[in-house]
């Protein structure tokens, strides 16, 4: 018997040259034309709830077609592309022929599986049927998602009879908020061709217009009458139209020009607020240009934006009144460019977010809004705030200038705006410089390490100086701080002197103290009035302003280094200024100043942020990266204690105080690390720690972090033993049949963010068994590759960033495997995107004032990534890399204790080469300063390398 080869019909094949658009274009129109079902007298159309429907698409007019069942197979073909799993399943009648055309068309990479939604009554009685295979992971196929309701029904039946559902994709969805997120939220990814809301709707009679710009409000046109006046600023022309507007109900004809030119190429915006309480908005409103909208010329969107302002005045008893009582500003957006996160910068750019999913979903922050202080507030504050956007919602990210333009004579609030230029004097050491040095010789004086008497001090001090005030430090000390605001501050340092340097709240200095002193200088004075403490967090940039309290005769003023100093919340420094004055209730006024501070020593002036003089950066990468691995060394070393004394976790810098008590896992991490750095003798300490031995089953501590860095640790102080082994197969043992690791010892410790960390900690540590030639179970090994994989294309945490982007990079050299190594790339390109290019450090929400030392953290996973694409030969992964460690590198220097410190530091002793956790907080954690160290290790001979 001759067998032929299976071949499909010629009218089924895709002809040559035929490219995925023009079918999917084909699809839709078939789709439209043959599967949009309507209600009629004979043919009845019922919602889910009983409720009649005007219409219901049925697929299976199309998809039992052959034309269009080929068409259909082909575009879920290329939604299915991106996933793990090769087995199809679907749920109900009309994902039979999707599923049948997948598998016929697949070229064998899938097969299928029917899951019923009664189990059979006779014969195998089965509910799932077909060829199975519990360890491969599962895609659902099916016409459409609306609520999500079957496709989650099919994976809880696949799920209890053992199977892993990786995710579903369907022809098409009835919008994003429903089924495609509440599967997103259940943990499956979702993919699909068609939008109901973009691809039919705009194209079927009778239903609602859904506009892609919702922000661009449907106004009267302007009529032939009169014109608005020639050459008006902004503010005067919306005035203008909104009186009109409200008056007669008309919009007047745009002028040709305003009073000079604005750039308003992204939009425009007018908002209305009253000049007796400047906080109160009663209206405001405008819209965005988007990337290949129409815009119309500025003084037509300054109309337009004004008359949809006065629609929101116009429910107001007397809105013509109320428009004179209030002030006007006109903001003008520069063109929306597309940008990722790490573009963002708070002080120069507003930004807008829109959904991918849902076009008309969106939402803008502007900079230095209230409460928002970086550029990860302001972009949590446009998607999550004003876009509303869901949880792992796609969306495009837009950076625009600003520019608010308000009514001549009008004072508005400083916010809102990019912040303008430095005060001359705020970084000139000319001007400060002078006062700090007089400062400190009078207190020289004060304590009697330098002559009584000496030539006379005359000060000048800028014109706009408010207040002024005087910190004293002795071998790092804080003595004690005093000053004043008046006209007259600079005349009075003589007075200011001698009270902080006897400060009664501080021990006195002696006169062989090493002396520093620095000098507040306070501007910008901003009267915020009356607020509750809450509110307030939100006007003051926490930790660069200073902040005042009054209430009746109860006073009290914080200096903004007190929140560093101190480990504050923003909410914890208002709350700190609060209690120095002594109120216990409402009501509190408020005022806040701009704070420029220097420091005067033995060495000479420097000026200070958070808390800290400002240090000189090092003269390149290479002698950054060496200066910060000996002061992590010299940490590590002084903060390692033997193996019979409690383990150093935390040191309150200022407060000079030792915490002890850790994480077994963060001490076996911590032993690995010193183990990597040379330090045996302290790595082999932690390693005999009770945390750390080895029980008779082979479990070290209660999760599989703590084998995993166990063995990292031993492996990096020599030969594998017995015991080494029996770690590796103790790790491997806890891969189950789908690829997942059971983190814990057990099971009810084992909470699923724990699966963001300990699992890539686990494959590195497997990694690295393997290459030193132990046996680890290659087969269980490869599941768990792909499973966490999976579980990152659809989460993306963080905390996995760098423990997968390490363990992939590891694994795919060892197998010369480039998917794993291209997993490896993918989770780091994503990475960088958010990593700033205002500063070095990332921004996300895994640090809660981030950026922070975190950032050492993700360096790793980055450093994994440039070795292997230095490996393969990708010279613009390699140098993306590099940039972005080079970069890194110097935002760690920014928050690690170096000697520019000390004259500020109570015990450099135990300080110096700590990492700060952010650069607003001052303790110290041990585990971030390894991974500090990891870090720089891990950039030996890389950074500097063709540097200019």
């Amino acid at each position: 018997m001759t067998t032929l080869p299976l071949l499909a019909p010629p009218s089924l094949a895709a002809p040559a040259g035929t490219a995925p658009d023009d079918e999917r274009a084909e699809l839709l129109h078939l789709l439209r034309s043959e599967a949009i079902l309507y209600r009629s007298e004979n043919q009845p159309v019922l919602s889910r709830d009983g409720s009649s429907a005007r219409w219901m698409l049925d697929s299976l007019a199309v998809t039992l077609t052959p034309r269009g069942a080929a068409l259909a197979a082909r575009s879920l073909l290329r939604a299915l592309a991106p996933f793990e799993g090769r087995q199809l399943a679907t749920f109900g009648l009309t994902g039979v022929p999707l599923l049948q055309g997948c598998v016929l068309q697949g070229n064998g990479r899938y097969s299928g599986i029917l899951v019923r939604k009664e189990r059979k009554a006779h014969g195998s009685l089965k509910l799932v049927e077909g060829r199975l295979d519990t360890a491969e992971p599962v895609v659902m196929v099916d016409d459409s998602i609306s609520s999500g309701h079957s496709m989650l029904t099919c994976a809880r039946r696949l799920e209890e009879a053992g199977f892993q559902v990786e995710g579903g994709v369907c022809l098409v969805r009835f919008g994003y908020d429903r089924g495609t997120a509440r599967m997103l939220e259940s943990g499956y990814r979702a993919a699909t061709v068609f939008d109901i809301y973009d691809d039919f709707i705009p194209f079927m009679d009778g239903e609602p217009d859904y506009p892609l710009n919702p922000t661009k409000q449907l106004v009267p046109s302007a009529g032939p009458g009169q014109g608005a006046t020639e050459a008006l600023h902004p503010a005067a022309l919306a005035r203008e139209v909104m009186a009109e507007y409200l008056r007669s109900g008309q919009v007047l004809r745009a002028p040709r020009a305003l009073d000079r030119v604005y750039d308003g190429d992204g939009g425009c915006w007018v908002s209305v607020r009253r000049r007796s309480r400047m906080h109160e908005r009663p209206a405001r409103s405008g819209f965005w240009h988007f990337p290949g909208e129409e815009r119309g010329r500025v003084p037509e969107d300054v109309v337009r934006a004004a008359v949809q302002t006065a629609g929101q005045l116009r429910d107001h008893p007397d809105p013509l009144t109320l428009l004179d009582e209030c002030a006007l500003a006109v903001t003008f957006f520069g063109e929306l460019e597309e940008c990722t996160v790490g573009d963002l910068d708070n002080d120069r750019y507003g930004i807008v977010v829109r959904s991918r999913e849902r076009a008309s979903r969106m939402g803008g922050a502007l900079p230095r809004m209230p409460g928002i202080a970086n550029e990860w507030q302001q972009y949590v504050h446009a998607a999550r705030r004003n876009a509303r956007l869901l949880p792992l919602e796609p969306h495009l990210l837009y950076r625009h200038t600003v520019e608010k333009v308000v009514e001549p004579g009008v004072t508005w609030q400083p916010t809102g705006v990019p912040a303008p230029p430095r005060r001359s004097w705020h970084g000139d050491v000319d001007v400060a410089g002078p006062v700090a040095k007089a400062a400190r010789t009078l207190v020289l004086r004060e304590i009697g390490a330098a002559p009584a008497h000496g030539k006379p001090i005359r000060l000048s001090l800028p014109a706009d100086v408010v207040g002024l005030f005087v910190t004293v430090y002795a071998d790092g000390r804080l003595i004690g701080c005093a000053g004043a605001f008046g006209d007259d501050c600079g005349a009075r340092l003589t007075e200011f002197v001698p009270a902080a340097v006897h400060d009664r709240r501080f021990p006195d200095a002696t006169a062989t103290d090493q002396v520093a002193v620095g000098v507040s200088l306070l501007s910008g004075r901003h009267e915020i009035g009356q607020a509750s403490p809450e509110w307030v967090v939100g006007p003051t940039r926490f930790a660069d302003q200073a902040l005042e309290v009054r209430q009746r005769d109860r006073w009290g003023f914080v200096l903004p280094f007190v929140a560093v100093t101190h480990n504050l919340t923003p909410q914890q420094y208002v709350l700190e200024v609060v209690d120095k004055a002594g109120i216990t209730r409402p009501p509190y006024s408020w005022t806040r100043y701009d704070c420029a501070t220097w420091l005067a020593d033995e060495s000479g002036v420097r000026q200070m942020r958070h808390a800290l003089p400002v240090g000189a950066p090092a003269g390149s990468s290479t002698a950054e990266r060496e200066r910060l691995e000996g002061l992590l060394l010299r940490y590590t070393r002084r903060h390692s204690v033997p193996r019979d004394e409690p383990y150093l976790a935390r040191y309150d810098v200022f407060a000079d105080r030792l915490h002890t008590g850790a994480h077994a896992a963060r001490i076996a991490y911590g032993a690995w690390i010193k183990a990597r750095a040379g330090l045996r003798r302290e790595a082999a300490d932690d390693l005999a720690r009770g945390h750390l031995r080895r029980d008779p089953d082979g479990w070290i501590g209660d999760s599989i972090a703590e084998s995993a860095f166990v063995l990292l640790a031993e492996l990096e102080l020599g030969p594998a033993t017995g015991e080494t082994e029996r770690t590796v197969r103790t790790i491997a043992a806890r891969i189950d049949g789908h690829g997942r690791f059971a983190t814990h010892r057990e099971p009810a410790a084992a909470h699923e963010p724990f699966q963001d960390y300990a699992p890539g900690q686990a494959l590195l540590a497997l990694a690295a068994a393997a290459g030193r030639g132990i046996d680890v179970p290659a087969e269980a090994v490869s599941r768990a590759l792909r499973h966490y994989r999976m579980r990152f294309r659809q989460n993306t945490a963080w905390g996995a960033v760098a423990w997968l982007t390490q363990a992939y990079a590891a694994w795919g050299a060892l197998r010369s495997d480039d998917e794993l190594t291209g997993f490896a790339f993918e989770i780091a390109d994503r990475a960088v995107t958010f990593q700033s290019r205002k500063n070095g450090g990332f921004l996300n929400d895994h640090q809660r004032d981030a950026p922070g030392a975190t950032t050492a953290l993700y360096l790793e996973g980055i450093i994994a990534a440039r070795s292997a694409a230095d490996r393969v030969g990708d010279r613009t992964r390699e140098q993306r890399y590099r940039t972005a460690c080079t970069s890194g590198l110097a935002f760690l220097d920014s928050l690690v204790y170096q000697p520019r410190d000390t004259v500020v530091l109570p015990n450099p002793e135990w300080a110096l080469g700590g990492v700060r956790t952010s650069e607003t907080a001052s303790d110290v954690r041990v585990d971030y300063v390894h991974h500090a160290l990891s870090a720089v290790l891990g950039l030996r001979g890389v950074v500097g390398v063709d540097e200019r």
